[in-house]
């Protein structure tokens, strides 16, 4: 699948960019969020990618958000790289997890996007708590902002959507 063609399914689903003026979001605003429910096909498509991306970094552990959509997406990637899936939530600024993050563990945090950074620190704090090391965020769409404290690998970039938009 090219970059076009998962934009078209993003796109179809509720995600996009849109140019913006603000310098801190690079020029370009992650808007909508990715409907899951609308696309199962797309859904297993796509998280099969992400899942291709995130292998060479070996993890041990997939972590999500607490919300359905990431779930959905978390679970393909985990599916496929035969590991634990592990839901992070956020009860009023405290983070925690529901299942385990092993002593050395090597975790990626799974998303349909990101748009601010603070729950990613977060989600680094609390993996490191246990002992272990989130090595990435793995995502639909990355871009250069939010900065991130781990590298951000996504399968198309927030500047591409701006082209074909």
């Amino acid at each position: 699948m090219n970059n076009e063609e998962i934009w078209e399914i993003l796109r179809k689903g509720g995600l996009s960019v849109e140019r913006s003026d603000d310098e801190a979001d690079g020029g370009c605003r992650i808007i909508g969020s990715f409907r899951p429910l609308s696309d199962p096909a797309a859904v297993d498509a796509l998280g099969t990618m992400l899942a291709e991306r995130a292998r060479a970094l070996d993890p041990d552990i997939v972590i999500v958000g607490e919300g359905a959509k990431d779930l959905l997406i978390g679970f393909v990637v985990a599916r496929e790289l035969g590991r634990p899936l592990v839901r992070c939530l956020n009860l009023e600024g405290l983070v925690g997890a529901v299942g385990d993050i092993p002593e050395g563990s090597r975790a990626i945090f799974v998303a349909d996007k990101i748009r601010k950074s603070g729950f990613v620190r977060a989600v680094e704090n609390l993996v490191d708590r246990e002992g272990g090391d989130l090595v990435a965020v793995v995502s639909f769409i990355s871009g250069d902002t939010p900065e991130l404290p781990v590298p951000w690998i996504g399968l198309v970039s927030a500047a591409e959507g701006l082209q074909g938009g």
